[in-house]
């Protein structure tokens, strides 16, 4: 695999399942998907590191740099804004429960 797939992959599923993750739990909490992505560009740092530092030896490749891991940050916080917001539109056309 090319090593601007694996990061781009690894990027958008990391922030599809952090922000599915983020829901799940307000959800628990009984509390209301609303407004902005509660998320941020140091969770999203945290998160990617390490896995996309697996994703690459997994995969015979050299480590990171730097700018590799700003864009990889940059898509995942991306993806995961994204996700919250659609998730939200989902639960805003959703009727009222009686």
């Amino acid at each position: 695999m090319e090593r601007n797939a694996v990061l781009k992959e690894v990027s958008l599923a990391i922030g599809t399942a952090w922000a599915r993750s983020v829901c799940d739990n307000i959800k628990e909490q009984g509390r209301v998907i609303a407004g902005g992505w509660p998320g941020t560009l140091a969770e999203a740092r945290a998160r990617i590191a390490t896995r996309l530092r697996d994703e690459l030896v997994l995969h015979g490749m050299k480590a990171l740099d730097p700018e590799e891991l700003e864009q990889a940050v940059s898509a995942t916080y991306v993806r995961a804004k994204q996700e919250w917001l659609g998730i939200e539109r989902r639960v805003d056309s959703q009727p009222a429960s009686k």
